[in-house]
């Protein structure tokens, strides 16, 4: 499960080893670290985490061409429902999340409510995010039209970065990515999503900070990338990293203590040195400096520090006389 990789940052190591969450069995919610602390956010705290990640390309996973185009249906609450058809009979179920893609940098991904045949294949029904209707109208116009075509769909799973969140009672803290390019943040019934511009490149490390605040009423994420690439002919010196996307939402201030431990699940992604600090760091020059280091230098703010080192592996001796 541990995967020993050096990722450098031009002359910085920034990780010697990674969790290689995809190597374990992905049944749901399949646990693969357990941390000591547990979920432990009253309603004046101030929370921050942070990691290095990299998305996996899906082992198995079908993709089918859409007959035709897409449908906006009825608007219930914060959703909305999508319709398309395919010419196969896929045997989805409750909780099942679909993406549906295009070669123009479209996608969209809902959670399945219905399937019905007819006589030229099977349509099918997924309930959108409002916000997401909202930004895929603002960037991709007329997008949901019957004379559309090219689109492709594909079923996947949510990537969690981070997970502290009991789903039968709702409480908790949740940190997760659907279709390469939605973030989720589940904070108890809440959910809130940050959308980015562009889906991000598979197998590409990513460094995330996500700023928690009850006294500021915000939530706040940043992703950076390294500005040095190893890919790169002629990459640039320098140990900088560059922030590709920040947004900040309100939040209103609630109590998400619960008797659970953080832990990471079993998913398509590498993930490091994982951060849990009690307060909360906006100076964006303050991030570079954190998501630069191996090891910490404000330890006496975190809760959680993990750099996925493997336990020694020493050999066992017998008792001798």
């Amino acid at each position: 499960m541990i995967a020993q990789q050096k990722v450098n940052n031009y002359s910085l190591l920034l990780s010697e080893s990674q969790y290689d969450l995809r190597s374990l069995n992905k049944s749901e919610d399949k646990v693969a670290v357990v941390y000591r602390a547990t979920v432990d956010l009253p309603i004046d705290a101030e929370r921050s985490f942070s990691c290095w990640f990299k998305e996996l390309p899906a082992l198995s996973s079908f993709k089918d061409n859409v007959k035709g185009g897409l449908a906006l249906g009825a608007v219930t609450g914060n959703f909305q429902s999508l319709s398309f058809k395919l010419g196969v009979n896929r045997k989805f179920s409750e909780g099942d999340h679909i993406k549906i893609t295009k070669f123009n940098g479209f996608t969209v991904y809902g959670e399945w409510q219905s399937t019905s045949a007819t006589t030229s294949g099977y349509n099918y029904t997924i309930r959108v995010k409002k916000e997401i209707i909202e930004f895929l109208n603002l960037y991709y116009p007329n997008w949901a039209s019957s004379s559309g075509s090219g689109y492709v769909a594909q079923k996947i799973e949510e990537h969690t970065l981070f997970d502290g969140y009991d789903k039968i009672s709702s409480q908790g803290l949740r940190i997760g990515i659907y279709a390469n390019r939605f973030f989720e943040i589940k904070r108890n019934a809440e959910s809130h999503t940050f959308i980015l511009k562009n889906n991000l490149v598979e197998e590409y490390w990513y460094a995330i900070f996500v700023n928690m605040s009850n006294f500021y009423r915000q939530l706040t994420v940043d992703l950076w990338v390294r500005k040095w690439n190893e890919s790169n002919p002629t990459p640039a010196q320098t140990t900088d990293l560059e922030n590709i996307y920040n947004l900040v939402q309100p939040i209103v201030p609630m109590n998400m203590t619960i008797n659970k431990e953080y832990s990471l699940i079993a998913c398509d992604s590498m993930i490091t040195n994982i951060r849990l600090y009690d307060r909360i760091e906006t100076e964006q020059n303050k991030q570079i400096n954190m998501l630069n280091q191996t090891i910490v230098k404000d330890a006496q703010f975190s809760i959680i520090i993990d750099n996925a080192v493997p336990r020694l592996n020493l050999p066992w001796i017998a008792n001798t006389k």
